[in-house]
């Protein structure tokens, strides 16, 4: 639950117009399942997800709104991991996310080595997927990145 928005809102009515949403709540709902095996040091999870903040917009060369929706998404993710693999000190894991009514959404594979305790590296690539006017498909089509971890983390 979340009061009041940072947002700015298009008036699906009069593309020209953002709406006031002071003094309103916006609300997130999810819902999940995950499931966990440890011997094959296997997890799994999905996600519905509403999100009410969401709004989908596509401009034009000059910046000009083309068309707008109502306000809110329905958005589901699904994660699948496997740490340890064969015995290693590999990992691998796989999300995504993707919009139930808009076909939008995005698909990460992550590969994790941790050489020692307190060490990791990370690698990952990010392929987003939609039309212009949702909120993965105005992101980058493609993203990779590498992260080096020292430390727990913790203080």
């Amino acid at each position: 639950v979340q009061y009041e928005s940072d947002q700015v809102f298009l008036d699906p009515d009069n593309l020209t117009a953002s709406l006031n949403y002071d003094e309103h709540w916006f609300l997130t709902p999810t819902a999940g399942l995950s499931y966990r095996n440890e011997d094959w040091d296997f997890f799994a999870a999905g996600q519905y997800i509403y999100d009410s903040q969401l709004q989908y917009i596509q401009v034009d060369n000059m910046g000009d709104p083309l068309l707008a929706s109502e306000v809110g998404a329905h958005l589901t993710a699904a994660l699948l991991q496997w740490t340890d693999l064969w015995g290693t000190d590999l990992g691998f894991s796989l999300f995504g996310i993707t919009g139930v009514i808009e076909p939008s959404g995005s698909i990460t594979p992550t590969l994790t080595w941790t050489p020692w305790d307190y060490v990791q590296l990370e690698t990952s690539a990010t392929w987003s997927f939609g039309s212009n006017y949702t909120p993965f498909g105005q992101s980058a089509d493609f993203v990779w990145e590498i992260s080096l971890s020292l430390g727990s983390g913790k203080f």
